[in-house]
Protein backbone atom coordinates (compact mmCIF):
# COMPACT_ATOMS: atom_id res chain seq x y z
CA UNK A 1 0.00 0.00 0.00
CA UNK A 2 1.31 3.43 -0.96
CA UNK A 3 0.78 6.29 1.50
CA UNK A 4 1.64 9.92 0.88
CA UNK A 5 3.28 11.29 3.98
CA UNK A 6 4.72 14.21 5.90
CA UNK A 7 6.51 12.96 9.01
CA UNK A 8 7.78 16.30 10.33
CA UNK A 9 5.20 18.95 11.25
CA UNK A 10 5.21 21.45 14.14
CA UNK A 11 2.16 22.79 15.90
CA UNK A 12 1.72 25.99 17.89
CA UNK A 13 3.28 24.11 20.81
CA UNK A 14 6.70 24.67 19.25
CA UNK A 15 7.78 28.24 20.07
CA UNK A 16 9.35 28.69 16.64
CA UNK A 17 6.07 27.73 14.90
CA UNK A 18 3.35 30.23 14.11
CA UNK A 19 0.21 30.24 16.25
CA UNK A 20 -1.97 29.37 13.26
CA UNK A 21 -0.37 25.91 13.23
CA UNK A 22 -3.43 24.70 15.09
CA UNK A 23 -4.66 21.10 15.05
CA UNK A 24 -7.58 21.91 12.74
CA UNK A 25 -5.44 23.91 10.34
CA UNK A 26 -2.84 21.16 10.15
CA UNK A 27 -5.51 18.57 9.34
CA UNK A 28 -7.15 20.84 6.75
CA UNK A 29 -3.82 21.47 5.04
CA UNK A 30 -3.19 17.73 5.02
CA UNK A 31 -6.55 17.22 3.32
CA UNK A 32 -5.70 19.87 0.71
CA UNK A 33 -2.39 18.11 0.04
CA UNK A 34 -4.13 14.73 -0.15
CA UNK A 35 -1.84 13.26 2.50
CA UNK A 36 -2.58 9.84 3.94
CA UNK A 37 -0.32 9.97 6.99
CA UNK A 38 1.32 12.77 8.96
CA UNK A 39 3.32 13.02 12.17
CA UNK A 40 3.27 15.78 14.73
CA UNK A 41 6.84 16.43 15.85
CA UNK A 42 7.04 19.40 18.18
CA UNK A 43 10.33 20.22 19.85
CA UNK A 44 11.04 17.91 22.80
CA UNK A 45 7.33 17.51 23.63
CA UNK A 46 4.26 15.54 22.50
CA UNK A 47 1.43 17.35 24.29
CA UNK A 48 -0.58 18.21 21.15
CA UNK A 49 -0.39 14.73 19.65
CA UNK A 50 -3.56 13.35 21.23
CA UNK A 51 -5.68 16.19 19.87
CA UNK A 52 -4.27 15.87 16.36
CA UNK A 53 -4.72 12.11 16.39
CA UNK A 54 -8.38 12.53 17.34
CA UNK A 55 -8.94 14.96 14.45
CA UNK A 56 -7.05 12.68 12.09
CA UNK A 57 -9.38 9.78 12.83
CA UNK A 58 -12.36 12.00 12.03
CA UNK A 59 -10.86 12.86 8.63
CA UNK A 60 -9.33 9.53 7.56
CA UNK A 61 -5.79 10.84 8.03
CA UNK A 62 -3.43 8.65 10.01
CA UNK A 63 -1.64 10.83 12.57
CA UNK A 64 1.47 9.45 14.24
CA UNK A 65 2.59 10.78 17.61
CA UNK A 66 6.11 12.08 17.36
CA UNK A 67 8.72 14.52 18.54
CA UNK A 68 11.74 16.41 17.25
CA UNK A 69 14.32 15.60 19.89
CA UNK A 70 17.33 17.87 20.39
CA UNK A 71 20.25 15.71 21.45
CA UNK A 72 23.21 16.54 23.65
CA UNK A 73 25.13 17.32 20.45
CA UNK A 74 22.36 19.81 19.47
CA UNK A 75 21.38 17.52 16.60
CA UNK A 76 17.69 17.31 15.72
CA UNK A 77 16.28 13.79 15.55
CA UNK A 78 12.73 12.85 14.54
CA UNK A 79 11.13 10.16 16.66
CA UNK A 80 7.83 8.49 15.71
CA UNK A 81 5.92 6.21 18.07
CA UNK A 82 3.58 3.29 17.48
CA UNK A 83 1.42 4.32 20.43
CA UNK A 84 0.40 7.65 21.93
CA UNK A 85 1.12 6.27 25.40
CA UNK A 86 4.77 5.68 24.48
CA UNK A 87 5.08 9.17 23.01
CA UNK A 88 3.64 10.73 26.14
CA UNK A 89 5.89 8.71 28.46
CA UNK A 90 8.94 9.59 26.39
CA UNK A 91 7.89 13.25 26.43
CA UNK A 92 7.85 13.13 30.23
CA UNK A 93 11.29 11.53 30.21
CA UNK A 94 12.69 14.19 27.89
CA UNK A 95 11.36 16.98 30.09
CA UNK A 96 13.37 15.48 32.95
CA UNK A 97 16.53 15.62 30.80
CA UNK A 98 16.36 19.19 29.53
CA UNK A 99 17.59 22.41 31.10
CA UNK A 100 14.71 24.20 32.81
CA UNK A 101 14.47 27.63 31.21
CA UNK A 102 11.16 29.50 31.62
CA UNK A 103 9.73 30.35 28.23
CA UNK A 104 9.54 34.04 27.34
CA UNK A 105 6.77 34.20 24.71
CA UNK A 106 7.62 37.78 23.73
CA UNK A 107 11.09 36.58 22.69
CA UNK A 108 10.84 32.87 21.87
CA UNK A 109 7.17 32.53 20.90
CA UNK A 110 4.10 30.93 22.45
CA UNK A 111 3.94 27.25 23.40
CA UNK A 112 0.25 26.44 23.10
CA UNK A 113 -1.60 23.25 23.99
CA UNK A 114 -4.92 23.02 22.12
CA UNK A 115 -8.09 20.97 21.90
CA UNK A 116 -9.94 19.72 18.81
CA UNK A 117 -11.68 23.08 18.34
CA UNK A 118 -8.37 24.96 18.48
CA UNK A 119 -9.13 26.33 21.92
CA UNK A 120 -6.05 26.97 24.05
CA UNK A 121 -6.28 24.61 27.01
CA UNK A 122 -2.79 25.16 28.39
CA UNK A 123 0.73 26.38 27.79
CA UNK A 124 4.08 24.70 28.22
CA UNK A 125 5.86 26.81 30.81
CA UNK A 126 9.48 25.81 30.18
CA UNK A 127 11.18 26.61 26.88
CA UNK A 128 11.16 23.56 24.61
CA UNK A 129 14.10 24.36 22.32
CA UNK A 130 17.21 23.72 24.51
CA UNK A 131 19.29 20.61 24.00
CA UNK A 132 18.66 17.64 26.24
CA UNK A 133 21.45 15.64 27.87
CA UNK A 134 20.51 12.64 25.69
CA UNK A 135 23.29 11.71 23.25
CA UNK A 136 22.66 10.53 19.70
CA UNK A 137 23.70 7.00 20.67
CA UNK A 138 21.41 7.03 23.70
CA UNK A 139 18.50 8.37 21.64
CA UNK A 140 18.96 5.51 19.18
CA UNK A 141 18.81 2.99 22.04
CA UNK A 142 15.80 4.72 23.61
CA UNK A 143 13.89 4.49 20.33
CA UNK A 144 14.13 0.72 20.57
CA UNK A 145 13.07 0.80 24.21
CA UNK A 146 10.00 2.90 23.39
CA UNK A 147 9.19 0.90 20.22
CA UNK A 148 9.71 3.94 18.00
CA UNK A 149 11.42 4.94 14.79
CA UNK A 150 14.24 7.48 14.88
CA UNK A 151 16.08 9.28 12.11
CA UNK A 152 18.31 12.35 11.72
CA UNK A 153 16.29 15.41 10.71
CA UNK A 154 16.96 17.71 7.74
CA UNK A 155 20.51 16.43 7.16
CA UNK A 156 21.09 18.91 4.32
CA UNK A 157 20.81 21.96 6.57
CA UNK A 158 23.65 24.05 7.94
CA UNK A 159 22.45 23.96 11.53
CA UNK A 160 21.13 21.33 13.95
CA UNK A 161 21.76 18.51 11.46
CA UNK A 162 23.87 15.46 12.12
CA UNK A 163 26.25 16.37 9.29
CA UNK A 164 26.63 20.05 10.16
CA UNK A 165 27.17 19.38 13.86
CA UNK A 166 29.39 16.28 13.61
CA UNK A 167 31.14 17.12 10.34
CA UNK A 168 30.43 13.63 8.97
CA UNK A 169 27.59 11.20 8.57
CA UNK A 170 28.53 8.49 11.08
CA UNK A 171 28.30 4.79 10.34
CA UNK A 172 27.04 4.27 13.89
CA UNK A 173 24.31 4.33 15.05
CA UNK A 174 23.08 2.46 12.00
CA UNK A 175 20.02 4.56 11.16
CA UNK A 176 17.66 2.88 8.71
CA UNK A 177 16.72 6.20 7.14
CA UNK A 178 17.41 9.93 7.10
CA UNK A 179 15.32 12.99 6.42
CA UNK A 180 15.98 15.78 3.92
CA UNK A 181 14.13 19.05 3.50
CA UNK A 182 12.71 20.49 0.31
CA UNK A 183 15.94 22.29 -0.65
CA UNK A 184 18.04 19.13 -0.59
CA UNK A 185 20.14 18.00 -3.54
CA UNK A 186 19.95 14.30 -2.76
CA UNK A 187 22.40 13.22 -5.45
CA UNK A 188 25.05 15.62 -4.16
CA UNK A 189 24.48 14.45 -0.61
CA UNK A 190 24.96 10.81 -1.60
CA UNK A 191 28.07 11.71 -3.57
CA UNK A 192 29.54 13.47 -0.54
CA UNK A 193 28.37 10.83 1.93
CA UNK A 194 28.14 7.45 0.12
CA UNK A 195 26.73 5.76 3.23
CA UNK A 196 23.44 7.53 2.49
CA UNK A 197 22.93 5.35 -0.59
CA UNK A 198 22.08 2.54 1.82
CA UNK A 199 19.46 4.58 3.68
CA UNK A 200 15.80 5.22 3.03
CA UNK A 201 15.57 8.97 2.38
CA UNK A 202 12.42 10.67 3.64
CA UNK A 203 11.26 14.04 2.31
CA UNK A 204 9.38 16.09 4.89
CA UNK A 205 8.20 19.68 5.20
CA UNK A 206 9.40 20.48 8.75
CA UNK A 207 6.46 22.88 8.61
CA UNK A 208 6.44 25.77 11.07
CA UNK A 209 3.94 27.78 9.00
CA UNK A 210 0.88 26.64 7.08
CA UNK A 211 2.44 27.65 3.76
CA UNK A 212 5.39 25.33 4.52
CA UNK A 213 3.00 22.41 4.04
CA UNK A 214 2.38 23.25 0.37
CA UNK A 215 4.84 20.83 -1.20
CA UNK A 216 5.04 17.98 -3.67
CA UNK A 217 4.89 15.09 -1.24
CA UNK A 218 6.45 11.64 -1.46
CA UNK A 219 5.04 8.22 -0.69
CA UNK A 220 6.10 5.22 1.35
CA UNK A 221 5.12 1.59 0.87
CA UNK A 222 3.51 -0.02 3.91
CA UNK A 223 1.53 -3.17 4.59
CA UNK A 224 -1.45 -1.42 6.19
CA UNK A 225 -2.58 2.09 7.01
CA UNK A 226 -1.75 2.08 10.71
CA UNK A 227 0.98 3.28 13.06
CA UNK A 228 2.70 -0.09 13.37
CA UNK A 229 3.01 -0.63 9.63
CA UNK A 230 4.42 2.85 9.07
CA UNK A 231 6.96 2.59 11.90
CA UNK A 232 7.98 -0.90 10.79
CA UNK A 233 8.48 0.32 7.20
CA UNK A 234 10.69 3.19 8.37
CA UNK A 235 12.71 0.89 10.61
CA UNK A 236 13.26 -1.53 7.74
CA UNK A 237 14.51 1.27 5.52
CA UNK A 238 15.63 -0.02 2.14
CA UNK A 239 15.16 -3.52 3.44
CA UNK A 240 11.39 -3.19 2.84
Amino acid sequence: MKLFYDFHIHSALSPCAENDMTPSNIINMSIINELDVIALTDHNCSKNCKTLMNLGRENDILVIAGMELTTQEEVHMVMLFKELYSAEKFSEFVQSRIMKVPNRPEIFGDQLIMDEKDNIIGVQENWLVPATDISIDKAYDLAKEYDAAIFPAHINRASHSIISNLGVFPDQPDFSCVEVSKTADVNSLIKSYPLLSKKLILHDSDAHRLEDMLLDFHSIEVEEKNEKSVIDAINRGLGL
